[in-house]
């Protein structure tokens, strides 16, 4: 009955989730540079505070956590790692009845906690009027994770007993630090990997095409990420997911599976040289696709024309430019 009643919350933050994404447009973020709206950094007298112990969460809590950050709006801007990150410094909560977990005006310590209500139900209060409820499946003091500030209502058990998962401020800026440090050689590591890439960029270079100038854009099954005949714009390389790349031979005809592509798989490297007419399209084929985008733009005017940036490697310029273009 618990999981169900969970479930049936997730489903109604799923669709709230979707409401506001439809009133919003769609962007996408610097890769690993949140800057202060998914990362922001440890304040005054936070650094010194140490490390949380935590208890390990059983399977089915691990699950509940990861399965509220896909519906949930802000966690929803994490990649996969990120998410796996954080969840791991959630902790589970036994409260009785009457007990609250914070009040009205609070701040400091008992204002840096989210809350995720599994079982059970808190009610919240404004100046002691009754206001709303929590459910299981349903989350209160987002705020808390990025703001520093004081608590707006009064949050208070109403049912005889309640289980919650609680994140506090200081440990998912830790846990997303240590997420974003690891992403970052995690990505650079992959590029390396491309020739295109290997030798032709320095270590600062690198760095900086990682965090200043690539993109982490994501998508879900079936969406577009490259359309046949548009121009090319963006080179890709797949963190999580997999996609197909389909051609139309003819206009009268259906479109062919041509190849598949998954993590660690790149395509569309010439859109950094050329804005060439792309040959085929490229789609989503699993539930969420993760990808590094280079575009070519913001390229260009951090490195300079990327033509430049070959003749490092003759025979990499030989094979991408001369060949290619």
């Amino acid at each position: 009955k618990a999981a169900a009643q969970f479930a049936t919350g997730l489903a109604q933050t799923a669709a709230r989730t979707e409401t506001a994404r439809h009133k919003q447009k769609r962007q996408t973020k610097t890769f690993l540079n949140r800057r202060n709206a998914v990362m922001p950094r440890l304040a005054k007298g936070e650094a010194e505070l140490e490390a949380t112990s935590f208890p390990q969460l059983s399977a089915a809590r691990r699950d509940q956590v990861l399965a509220f950050m896909d519906v949930n709006l802000f966690f929803q801007q994490l990649s996969s790692f990120e998410r796996q990150a954080v969840s791991k410094v959630f902790s589970e909560e036994e409260c009785r009845q009457g007990h609250e977990l914070f009040q009205q005006g609070q701040a400091g310590e008992q204002a840096r906690k989210l809350y995720i209500v599994c079982e059970g139900q808190v009610e919240h209060l404004v100046d002691g009027a009754l206001a709303t409820f929590s459910n299981p499946g349903e989350s209160f003091g987002e705020l808390a994770i990025i703001l520093s500030t004081s608590r707006r209502t009064t949050a208070r058990v109403s049912s005889s007993t309640a289980r919650l998962l609680s994140l506090d401020r200081v440990d998912y800026k830790r846990a997303m630090r240590d997420a974003i440090d690891f992403s970052r050689e995690a990505a650079i590591k992959l590029l390396r990997a491309i020739p295109l890439f290997d030798g032709t960029f320095t270590e600062t270079e690198m760095k900086c095409l990682v965090e200043d100038v690539s993109k982490l854009e994501t998508f879900c099954r079936d969406d577009l990420l490259v359309s046949q005949h548009a121009p090319s714009d963006k080179f890709y390389l797949i963190l999580a997911g997999t996609v197909r790349c389909e051609q139309k031979l003819s206009p009268s005809e259906p479109s062919a599976l041509v190849t598949t592509f998954q993590a660690g798989d790149w395509f569309g490297e010439i859109a950094l040289i050329t804005d060439r007419p792309r040959a085929a399209s490229i789609v989503a084929d699993s539930a969420k696709v993760e990808c590094l985008a280079i575009p070519r733009e913001p390229f260009v005017r951090v490195f300079g024309p990327l033509t430049d940036m070959l003749k490092r490697k003759p025979e990499i310029f030989k094979r991408f430019v001369t060949d290619k273009v």
